[in-house]
């Protein structure tokens, strides 16, 4: 029989950071428009990038 252990704490093995960063978005579509009820989407195109801070709390995010 496996004995019981109680469950850890969530700060035990958690640390909450906040940052700001950058973060630009670009968006494109094509649809083509049959009457005025009804319009067919035929392809989109996203792109999307967020930068923050490569060194936060003394560690080194940066994997290039």
């Amino acid at each position: 029989m496996e004995e019981h252990r109680p469950t850890r704490d969530y700060s035990e093995f958690h640390t909450e950071v906040d940052t700001n960063g950058f973060s630009a978005m670009a968006k494109i579509g094509l649809a083509y428009r049959i009457n005025d009820a009804f319009s067919w989407r035929v392809g989109t195109f996203r792109y999307q990038r967020s930068c923050t801070l490569s060194h936060l709390r003394g560690f080194d995010y940066d994997q290039v």
